[in-house]
């Protein structure tokens, strides 16, 4: 059975997702904010999730 790891959305992202709605929702699709602060919490996970991994996001950044 494939394992997925654990993901973590504290009460400090969720705040933040919720005051970066006006800077980042896209008015030509209507997202929603509910949708907005999706996409918002999944950059804060990737971004949790890469520097916990030691993962480079481009081929300079260096390990």
């Amino acid at each position: 059975m494939r394992t997925y790891p654990e993901i973590r959305i504290t009460e400090e992202m969720i705040k933040e997702a919720k005051e970066l709605i006006k800077d980042v929702q896209v008015n030509r699709t209507r997202a929603s904010e509910i949708d907005t602060i999706v996409a918002i919490l999944g950059e804060f996970v990737f971004a949790d999730w890469k520097d916990n991994n030691q993962i480079p996001c481009r081929s300079t950044d260096k390990i």
